[in-house]
């Protein structure tokens, strides 16, 4: 069957946002019918990317508006998804939320509360997902080739966050959620997804080196999370070297463990065997065109299951359920090390509209 092409219109045209561009029109599945952004900077540098005839917004509720657009395309601040979520769900639009899907619990319930109303399409821009290290590694729980997993781990030490994003609100707790929530959404996600678990406790330790000021933000911290089936999971996010970008997980099963490293052409995943003595290499190898789109590959993927969903009336892989569980960790992670004590996961559910078991989370 062949894929119809969507209108699509952006709404947050900052390096993320652009970027989606990119490949939205690179994976030849969207018509970009109109972007919007309040800031003049970020308009003019979507000017060059957009396609001929593409309008060119300052208030994002022209582009929800218009009666052509079918899908839009949330960029903004994490601040501000929320709401623009809901705006396009209430106009009827199928809408994509870039991560995190938002900085609280209520915006998170908002959201799909608002889903469930419109029976509208909720997906969110969690990239990692789809791409072949994380894929490979789940492809290997899922063979039995791990056994029961029963440990994982994310290290990723990195530059500090980018300074050119308008009013540094990155920066900043407030506006951000903190890197628990902004930045480790991602790593929350794949965690889960490897464990098909729900998180029953969180602990952090954090320290701000000063190397993000100003804002308030820390830039290097640690955090376990023990799950409800027994796997636990560690976590390292460092962002004090101005060089390098290294990110790897790991899983640890009865079997054997496997490790993966993300690269640009898409990734490596080692496999090592407790029965044997040696070990197996996966290689991406994808090609330029792929890699050069960043995220290893990832957004033609995602893009392809999005607009699959959205044209099947289906849950994509990255629903709003599993959106919200990743940004349930990110909040226990960060009060936690707020507070100096671990946090039952329960009690930051408990602040939730929603049951502690509800929402359905695929399990593949």
């Amino acid at each position: 069957m062949t894929s119809r092409i969507q209108k699509v219109g952006v709404i947050g045209c900052g390096s993320r946002g652009n970027q989606l561009v990119r490949c939205f029109l690179a994976s030849g599945r969207a018509d970009i019918v109109a972007v919007a952004d309040s800031n003049a900077r970020s308009r003019e540098s979507a000017k060059k990317i957009v396609p001929a005839g593409c309008l060119i917004h300052d208030d994002a509720a022209k582009v929800l508006d218009d009666p052509s657009i079918e899908v839009v395309y949330v960029g903004t601040p994490d601040d501000s998804h929320a709401d623009l979520v809901i705006a396009g769900l209430d106009a009827g639009k199928a809408v994509i939320c870039d991560k995190p899907m938002a900085i609280t619990l209520g915006n998170c319930d908002r959201m799909v509360a608002a889903a469930q109303k419109t029976k509208g399409f909720l997906g969110v821009s969690m990239q990692n997902r789809y791409s072949f290290w994380c894929t490979t590694m789940k492809q290997l729980l899922l063979n039995g080739e791990l056994g029961n997993a029963k440990m994982m781990w994310c290290r990723e030490f990195r530059r500090p966050f980018s300074r050119n994003k308008v009013g540094n609100w990155i920066l900043y707790h407030e506006r951000s959620g903190g890197p628990f929530v902004e930045k480790n959404s991602h790593h929350w996600d794949i965690f889960n997804w490897w464990a098909q678990s729900r998180a029953v406790e969180v602990h952090a330790v954090t320290q701000n080196t000063g190397v993000h000021a100003p804002g308030d933000i820390w830039d290097c911290g640690w955090a376990t999370v023990e799950y409800a089936n027994g796997v636990i999971a560690n976590l390292g996010l460092s962002m004090i070297s101005p060089h390098g970008h290294d990110l790897d997980m790991g899983i640890v099963g009865t079997k054997g463990w496997a490790e993966s490293i993300r690269t640009k052409d898409g990734g490596t995943v080692h496999l090592h065997e407790n029965a044997e003595p040696h070990s197996r290499t996966y290689h991406a190898n994808l090609p330029e065109e792929m890699a050069e789109m960043g995220h290893s590959g990832a957004e033609f993927p995602m893009i392809a299951d999005l607009f699959d969903c959205i044209e099947q009336h289906t849950e994509p892989k990255t629903n709003c359920w599993w959106g919200r569980e990743s940004i349930i960790i990110g909040l226990a992670a960060e009060r936690s090390a707020r507070e100096k004590r671990i946090i039952p996961v329960d009690e930051i559910r408990a602040e939730s509209r929603f049951p502690v078991d509800s929402g359905p989370l695929n399990p593949c």
